[in-house]
């Protein structure tokens, strides 16, 4: 791999982090402040999942990171 491939593959690796962390998928979760830890603590009333679309635009989007 030469110096500009490698520099792609890094500036496409950060652009599918921002991707994943701005993902409503991720937002849902923070906001309704559900510690990954922590999931046998009692859920909130109003505790949502994500739907299928949130879910698997994040799935899509993790296999990236996945090894080919």
């Amino acid at each position: 791999m030469n110096k500009t491939e490698i520099c792609e593959t890094l500036q496409f690796f950060n652009e599918k982090v921002d991707e994943l962390g701005n993902s409503s998928f991720i937002k849902n979760w923070e906001s309704q402040k559900i510690l990954w830890g922590s999931l046998s603590s009692q859920l909130p009333s109003k505790f949502l999942l994500p739907n299928d679309e949130e879910t698997k635009a994040f799935i899509l989007t993790l296999r990236f990171f996945s090894k080919q």
